[in-house]
């Protein structure tokens, strides 16, 4: 039962605001801490530590669609020469006026205002999923900023295993969603992002990202000249969070829980354990658990250096 390349599933949200607009944002962003230690301490783990194996030492890297600063803040701290561009504006002043420090800027990701070949890395924690026409743009400008042999590390929502059958098995519906919103879920099959949908869309629903397997990340970004080097699934304790039952079971959103509630939650706090733990032995069940629930999935993917740019064209 698993996917076929060209199947994808959308999520719409029922808001007259979604990931396409910089209010939806500010609106999750503004309650979001304002030193360098504590917006640090919100980055996850698991994914810090994959992204640093692939980083030069003090390498220049550029966050697109930095959010409330958490990764900024924390690959700062490691040493590393950082960037950040978003586009909701209040949300960049809110950081400069909090960090000063960090060097934050109005910007779209879809047109950087950096000159070619700027930077040695490019982080971008589920950003480009959010553009109905597609990811192309997206991924061809950090190709262009990007130094030839710099590093493309991005996160999309993964369409796991868990995802995978449900839309299968349900089709086309509406759920809770992670952050209770009442959310569309559209799986369709033989689909281009920004072709239109031949579905019927419920009224009031906007568009506000795409949920994407992996074939389908690889196969874009070779496209766009990347040479993908890796992928992890990861964040499995929120993937296990989007799924209803197991919000119920574990009591989630109740003031009074039982004791069936707490042994649910258990299961939660030992997911993200392994999760967060170092080792290979932990790696390896991280990997599997995030197969089957990761709510995202990194891909490492390498701007070709000049001697491999020449190959390709021979």
């Amino acid at each position: 039962m698993m996917t076929t390349n060209k199947e994808i599933v959308i999520k719409r949200y029922l808001r007259d605001s979604a990931g396409t607009m910089p209010e939806f944002w500010e609106g999750i962003w503004q309650h979001s801490p304002t030193t360098m230690k504590a917006l640090a301490a919100q980055a996850d783990a698991r994914l810090v530590r994959e992204c640093s194996r692939h980083l030069p030492p003090k390498a220049k890297l550029l966050e697109g669609g930095c959010g409330s600063g958490s990764y900024l803040a924390r690959f700062a701290e490691m040493g590393y020469q950082v960037v950040g561009v978003d586009f909701a504006q209040r949300t960049v002043a809110r950081l400069n006026a909090a960090l000063p420090d960090l060097d934050v800027l109005v910007g779209d990701i879809r047109d950087l205002p950096f000159p070619n070949n700027t930077f040695d890395a490019y982080y971008s924690g589920g950003v480009i999923e959010h553009f109905e026409d597609g990811l192309m743009p997206q991924i061809e400008e950090a190709y262009r900023v990007l130094k030839a042999g710099g590093v493309f590390l991005v996160t999309v929502p993964y369409l796991n295993v868990s995802r995978n059958l449900s839309a299968r098995w349900f089709g086309n519906r509406v759920k809770i969603d992670l952050d209770g919103r009442d959310t569309y879920i559209e799986t369709l099959v033989d689909f281009k992002p920004g072709a239109a949908s031949e579905n019927e869309i419920p009224a009031d629903y906007v568009f506000h990202e795409y949920v994407l397997p992996a074939t389908y990340m690889r196969r874009v970004l070779t496209q766009a000249g990347f040479i993908v080097e890796g992928e992890m699934p990861f964040s499995s304790r929120w993937g296990l969070l989007d799924l209803e039952r197991v919000r119920r079971l574990a009591g989630i959103g109740l003031q009074h829980r039982h004791a069936g509630h707490r042994m649910a939650a258990a299961l939660l706090r030992l997911v993200e354990y392994i999760e967060r733990k170092d080792g290979a032995l932990f790696e390896a069940t991280a990997n599997l658990i995030g197969w089957l629930v990761g709510n995202l999935r990194l891909y490492v993917a390498r701007k070709p250096n000049l001697s491999e740019s020449q190959g390709i064209r021979q």
